[in-house]
């Protein structure tokens, strides 16, 4: 049983949200570092019997499953059956009608490769026909070339990695998720495709409005394939379909799979830093909307702000599931729900309580603080580093001299940010060795001096750059935004790129009080430091 102060917030989370009726059953999964931090759930996994939904409950899902389905492709590549950049001709001749025989695992994984929907004559009764919906699929003429855009693949995404899948192992998706996946991390029951519900524990039953007939018309996809439909996920025939777009899953499970993703037991890091990296950022042409695409997964995590440039991946699903990998926390977060929903206000408020809880670092007070002192609460130091204007950055030369130098840096994000020239000492520093010391002094012999230890992480990602610029001009006003100010235009320097910028997410800081009780505070946070790019 986990025990621990998150465990408590997430589990009182939850009782709210079924109390309330908002919810009707909820799995909440985290996983730091190789352990079981949060395993919470509430309410019921069918309504009409009241029959309670454990942790280990399957719970159908509409697009979470996806996060199962990109795993299983990186696998292929990892084990020497497919690369991104194979073309789908290779293993699957016909594939390569009507156009799209520049099409690679690479587009499908982006959801470029040009056929977001269904074709004709494909409904839900045909899904479970794995021929005909894939010889379909090799038939159809895409609605862009390969490569040249990118829209949300709804259902057709899992059969095109799975029919990749079959024609290069010789063997269907559900059989690789069990050896390579649900096996070896002992989570058999709780991640599948196309399995007989006899064979499973008793599934969730789904609860929810049944779409308007016309729901999703007028769009590129047909309604049933952009609007959830409970009834859908509790008919015995799905369930047992192997369609790798949805499935039966629980959160501990899907956790769980991202959790040995992060730690390298499923993969090495340069396929891990793949999932992580943007492979695509534009507009998606099915949804209308801007999207940014890792290979295989949305970027980012929902509710992020902008400047935390999150570097997590995972798909949400239809109704309201999400779960998602961090690898600059160490952390995997999944939840299942039982009740579909429009919107992830459910997802967003437990992403919420998990963000403050990484943020939130443990405090101490270190061996030479005076017998009465207390410890600076983390909240005063933080306002401190933002009102703080000036700091010392230090970094170790190639041959393991010191060099110490002066910035401007701000604290915002949960992280300090600072830029330099390609050309000067600390950028050539840095790019061998990223650890560094940011660190402010009073100057004097009271007062509190502040020390923040961590891993420079050079950020390229467009829509943090901007975030960090707002940020530098907040924090040092007219003399950034101004002509006469003495740093004009940096703000359009970090936009733009004309500078290298960095993120220190802190692994440990300290704030050193001077006076009558002298204090030295430790903070420490959980989890891994930032990487390098």
């Amino acid at each position: 049983m986990v025990t621990s102060e998150l465990q408590e917030r997430v589990q009182r989370r939850l009782g709210q949200l079924v109390g309330s009726g908002a919810e009707a059953g909820l799995q909440v999964a985290v996983y730091q570092g190789g352990t079981l931090i949060v395993d919470a759930v509430a309410g019921t996994a069918d309504p009409g019997t009241g029959r309670p939904l454990s942790s280990r409950t399957p719970v159908f899902g509409f697009s979470i499953a996806k996060n199962v389905t990109a795993t299983l492709a990186h696998l292929l590549v990892a084990r020497g059956h497919l690369g991104y950049d194979t073309p789908v001709r290779e293993v699957w001749p016909e594939f390569a009608a009507n156009g799209k025989g520049a099409a690679t695992l690479r587009h499908v994984l982006t959801h470029t490769v040009g056929l977001p929907a269904m074709p004709a004559g494909i409904t839900p009764r045909e899904l479970p026909d794995w021929t005909a919906v894939c010889d379909a699929l090799a038939a159809a003429e895409p609605l862009w070339a390969p490569g040249t855009a990118m829209g949300y693949h709804s259902y057709t995404f899992g059969y095109l990695v799975g029919e990749l899948a079959r024609r290069a192992t010789g063997r269907p998706l559900r059989e690789l998720l069990r050896e390579w996946i649900t096996t070896p991390l002992g989570i058999d029951d709780q991640l599948h495709f196309g399995v007989a519900p006899e064979s499973l524990p008793e599934p969730a039953r789904l609860t929810g409005e049944k779409p308007p007939p016309d729901a999703g018309a007028g769009t590129v996809l047909a309604p049933w394939e952009s609007r959830p439909d409970a009834g859908f996920g509790n008919t015995a025939e799905i369930l047992g379909a192997d369609i790798p777009s949805v499935g039966a899953v629980t959160a501990h499970g899907l956790a769980a799979m991202f959790d040995a993703l992060l730690r390298g037991e499923l993969v090495d890091p340069a396929a891990l830093a793949g999932m992580s990296a943007v492979a695509y950022d534009g507009i998606d042409q099915v949804l209308g909307t801007p999207a940014r695409m890792t290979l295989g997964f949305p970027a980012g995590r929902i509710g992020a702000p902008a400047g935390e440039g999150s570097v997590a991946f995972g798909w949400p699903g239809g109704g309201g599931g999400y779960a998602y990998a961090d690898p600059a926390h160490g952390v995997a977060f999944a939840l299942t729900k039982t009740r579909l929903t429009a919107g992830f206000h459910t997802a967003s408020s437990l992403t919420a309580l998990l963000a403050d809880h990484l943020a939130t670092p443990r405090t101490s007070l270190g061996a030479f603080s005076a017998p009465g002192a207390t410890a600076t609460p983390w909240e005063a130091t933080a306002g401190a580093l933002q009102r703080i204007q000036k700091f010392q950055l230090c970094t170790v030369r190639p041959d393991g001299r010191p060099h110490v130098t002066p910035v401007l840096a701000v604290w915002a994000y949960d992280a300090m940010w600072f830029t330099t020239g390609d050309g000067e000492q600390k950028a050539g520093n840095l790019s061998a060795e990223p650890r560094c010391v940011l660190s402010a002094g009073t100057g004097t012999l009271t007062g509190t001096d502040h020390v923040v230890e961590g891993v420079a992480r050079l950020i390229t990602d467009r829509s943090t750059r901007d975030a960090a610029a707002t940020a530098f001009e907040q924090a040092y006003g007219w003399h950034l935004t101004r002509d006469d100010g003495d740093w004009r235009h940096l703000g359009d320097a970090i936009r733009t790129g004309k500078v290298r910028l960095y993120r220190v997410r802190p692994e440990k800081a300290f704030a050193f009080t001077a006076g009558a009780e002298p204090s030295q505070t430790r903070y420490r946070w959980t989890g891994p430091v930032d990487r390098a790019d």
